[in-house]
């Protein structure tokens, strides 16, 4: 589980920020702030380590930086490094619920697609669900393919 953040270096608004202080987060964090306080890059940070995904932090990389951004987290077990390229580990349980993951998971426009469908699966009934979700779209494929045989004859 993810316990601190001690040290985010050239990652968007995060210039040099280190940990000061002694709490830590509990299993549920609530982050809140203001507009443009950087919000979606922690949550960027996070799930970069979340997925093991450098590009989305050099995708961030702090204007006029002179060094590589670097990331430290402070988990249960050790501690997590970006070093400019590449995360020491991954940490796949953390789980972040932000815009990204609203426009992933649910439905935000003038249809449901299937991905729509296929991630509510995932959020709402987890893993065994995924997979009667995916047995669903097998399904729904071959009803599709055979209406279209039926008004093709």
């Amino acid at each position: 589980m993810l316990r601190k953040v001690l040290s985010i270096k050239n990652v968007g608004r995060f210039e040099d920020c280190r940990w000061r202080g002694g709490s830590q987060f509990e299993a549920m964090t609530l982050i809140y702030a203001e507009n443009a306080r950087g919000k979606s890059t922690f949550c960027d940070i996070l799930r970069s380590c979340q997925i093991n995904s450098p590009a989305t932090i050099l995708g961030r990389r702090r204007l006029g930086a002179s060094g590589a951004s670097e990331v430290e987290l402070r988990t249960d077990g050790c501690n997590l490094k970006f070093d400019g390229a590449k995360w020491s580990a991954s940490l796949p349980d953390l789980a972040i619920f932000d815009s990204t993951f609203v426009h992933q998971n649910v439905y935000a426009g003038d249809r449901i697609d299937h991905e729509h469908k296929r991630n509510l699966y995932r959020v709402i009934v987890g893993e065994q669900g995924v997979k009667l979700a995916q047995k669903v779209e097998k399904l729904d494929a071959d009803i599709r393919d055979a209406t279209r045989d039926l008004n093709a004859k």
